[in-house]
């Protein structure tokens, strides 16, 4: 499990690195998930969800990640799968979120949508980096802690 974390901590912390030194082109068009979002139907979003969440090894390396966790804090199988389940929960919740604002108020949820997808495209760098930086270093702590060098 540790080795697992330890793999986890440096796919963050190349991912902030890439976006670090990499040079934001201000002229550049925003990401092309970014560009897809705005056309793509209910149908096709929800393909395109279920394809992503097989596919993506970012996910997968993210969500054996926090099993990991959850299995060095020891904490029994009952509160494990609470955890585990608080997990998802947490994780999706952004998600949750825009779907009930889309029906709750239907006439206003397009603006806020663009809004919050205008401040991702223009913070993209920054975001991904921070990210990377605090997940990057609490998968190392732990993984270095589980090898018995912290």
């Amino acid at each position: 499990m540790s080795l697992l974390l330890l793999v986890v901590a440096i796919l963050f912390y190349v991912t902030a690195i890439k976006q670090l030194l990499g040079h934001p082109d201000e002229d550049a068009p925003p990401p092309k998930w970014m560009a897809m979002v705005e056309s793509v139907t209910p149908g096709k979003a929800f393909g395109l969800g279920a394809g992503i969440l097989l596919i993506n090894i970012k996910l997968w390396v993210f969500t054996l990640g926090a099993i990991a966790a959850i299995g060095f804090a020891d904490l029994g199988q009952g509160a494990a799968v609470l955890t585990f389940l608080a997990f998802v929960v947490l994780a999706e919740s952004i998600h949750i979120v825009v779907i009930g604002v889309a029906y709750a108020i239907p006439a206003r949820s397009a603006a806020m949508l663009d809004a919050i997808v205008g401040f991702l495209a223009g913070h993209n760098r920054v975001i991904m980096i921070v990210l990377g930086a605090v997940f990057g270093t609490w998968f190392l702590v732990k993984a270095l802690n589980g090898l018995g060098i912290l």
